[in-house]
């Protein structure tokens, strides 16, 4: 696959995404069993008052069947919907010490699971769900290279919200989803 750049223009709103490792990765046996691929992308996001870099975090479904889930916290986020995480692995020494960021994930109660899943996210096959975050969130050092990798949580459920799912034709994807690694170096930042 031949690396390409690809420029949306949407109400004047620029979003240009780099290519990265995971747009041409295949999906693991462990992903393509779930059915569904997450993937991170680097880009910048562009309007009328600057520019910034931007990570943006795609789950895709690659199946046969309609997936449904709650939409996912983003970064850090209560674990009762799923959520989202970027993991970064410094690969270069730095003159500065690693700054980082704390999350405590609680679980709210759940109400009626049927009543819920009216707000929830679908994913026909082929469907697409993303959402972005600002690359400056993750805390890099400018003088270091970094692994970037998101991982997919999937909402808590318990078997019995899992047979009431399944009794009304729902599918929810039940694994953590690992994206292929995209490599952020300082002379890029």
């Amino acid at each position: 696959m031949k690396p390409a750049l690809i420029l949306i223009l949407l109400a004047g709103l620029t979003i240009r995404y780099a290519p990265a490792l995971a747009q041409g990765d295949p999906p693991s046996p462990r992903t393509a069993m779930n059915r569904v691929r997450l993937m991170l992308i680097r880009g910048i996001h562009a309007d009328a008052t600057g520019s910034e870099e931007i990570l943006t975090i795609r789950l895709s479904n690659e199946g046969k069947t309609t997936l449904s889930f709650p939409e996912p916290g983003h970064l850090c986020d209560d674990s009762l919907n799923g959520f989202v995480m970027v993991y970064k692995r410094i690969l270069s020494p730095s003159r500065h010490d690693e700054v980082g960021s704390g999350c405590i994930v609680d679980r709210v109660a759940r109400t009626d699971i049927l009543v819920e899943t009216k707000k929830w996210k679908t994913l026909a096959p082929g469907g697409v769900y993303e959402f972005t975050v600002p690359l400056r969130s993750m805390l890099l050092n400018a003088d270091r290279r970094y692994e970037l990798t998101a991982k997919y949580y999937p909402p808590h459920v318990t078997s019995g919200e899992l047979s009431v799912l399944a009794a009304n034709g729902i599918t929810l994807p039940r694994q953590t989803i690992e994206s292929s690694p995209i490599i952020v170096q300082p002379q890029d930042q």
